[in-house]
């Protein structure tokens, strides 16, 4: 089994995508240094997660898939023959119910254990998570999925795991609960200094000071105001009857994925703003997950000094009727055959059978 296990379950949004990048580019390097990031594909271990927690990934009832337990297994088999120090990471973690982490303190073993988190201020988790949704299909504006967050908070369906992934105190309690309080550790993520995340888990890894840097691009960054509303218009236009593979392919892994990893935002454009009503609820939400997070005892790294009550943009959302010709020109040419690794394998069998039998009928014609 490994001599030592560091698993980082989440938060959403709070920077976990620069990190799963950073973890990649270097884990020829980390594993010189004694630590071990497995990965099978991706950058993270996002299936192994969903895999735990029996997520379908994707669209219910139109093309999404249940992830096999197997994904899940097979990533503990790794650790068990691993000798190292061994690095997980996912926020998907964060979802997780109290078996699914009784399971993962069982298949651990008694193998020593660090729970991390990194974690933002849930004022600035309104606007980047509805973006997120936005890049998984849903059809609503801004303003109406926040007033269907926090007016039918129970029942709504509406993006439903919103709630399961944000109720940090609860998430926390459940790891703390199963590995010890001792053993989890909370980085509070800060805007003004991008490093701080990195530099925890340099500390944390006992790596080199700067090993772990944010990558110049490749972190899923926030979308603009009008990149949004382009997504936003797709996702009303665009024919679901083709299920979530084809969506996925060509909308959420294609353009989608080259603007949030391979572009830079424009910093003189608008971005979404929150209305101050919603700013309200997730400050009072904010100071009653800390209060209770505080009587845990587990280590915060960060100030809390101004964090639950972080300021963020605040205004009304005012959709823009045109886009530029530069970001139409952006998604159009996005489009490349890197696409084509999303694609089912299923849909290319297909494709590839079709055109041999094209192929086929005029050779025939041909030798006739």
């Amino acid at each position: 089994m490994a001599s030592e296990i560091y698993l980082h379950a989440g938060f959403h949004k709070s920077g976990t995508t620069a990190l799963q990048h950073a973890f990649d580019q270097s884990k020829k390097e980390l594993k010189k240094l004694g630590v071990f990031y497995p990965l099978n594909n991706g950058r993270a271990h996002h299936r192994a997660a969903w895999g735990l927690t029996e997520r379908v990934w994707g669209w219910k009832n139109n093309g999404g898939r249940q992830i096999s337990e197997k994904s899940w297994s097979s990533l503990v088999k790794i650790i068990e023959q691993s000798k190292k120090r061994v690095l997980i990471s996912s926020e998907f973690f964060s979802e997780a119910k109290d078996q699914h982490v009784a399971r993962v303190r069982k298949d651990f073993k008694k193998t020593p254990t660090k729970i991390i988190f990194t974690v933002r201020p849930f004022t600035k988790i309104l606007a980047s998570s509805y973006q997120q949704f936005v890049k998984y299909g849903i059809k609503m504006r801004y303003e109406p999925w926040l007033e269907q967050i926090f007016e039918k908070r129970e029942s709504s369906t509406i993006t439903p795991t919103f709630w399961g992934r944000t109720q940090v105190d609860q998430v926390v309690t459940r790891w703390a609960e199963q590995f010890g309080a001792e053993n989890v550790i909370l980085i509070l993520a800060d805007e003004k200094e991008p490093n701080f995340i990195f530099d925890q888990f340099n500390n944390i890894l006992e790596l080199p000071t700067e090993f772990l840097v944010p990558p110049v691009i490749g972190g899923n960054r926030s979308m603009t105001l009008e990149e949004v509303e382009l997504l936003h218009l797709i996702n009303n236009i665009y024919d679901r009857s083709a299920g979530w593979e084809q969506y996925r392919a060509l909308i959420r892994d294609g353009y989608v994925r080259f603007l949030a990893d391979h572009t830079e935002a424009d910093p003189r454009a608008d971005r979404l703003l929150t209305p101050q009503w919603a700013v309200d609820e997730a400050r009072k939400i904010n100071h009653a997950h800390f209060e209770n997070i505080a009587q845990l005892g587990i280590e915060i790294k960060g100030s809390l000094e101004g964090f639950v009550d972080a300021p963020v943009p605040i205004g009304n959302y005012l959709a823009p009727e045109k886009i530029t010709i530069e970001l139409a020109a952006r998604f159009l040419a996005s489009y490349n055959y890197s696409i084509i690794r999303h694609v089912p394998r299923h849909i290319l069998l297909k494709e590839v059978k079709r055109r041999f039998r094209v192929s086929s009928k005029r050779f025939i014609k041909g030798v006739k």
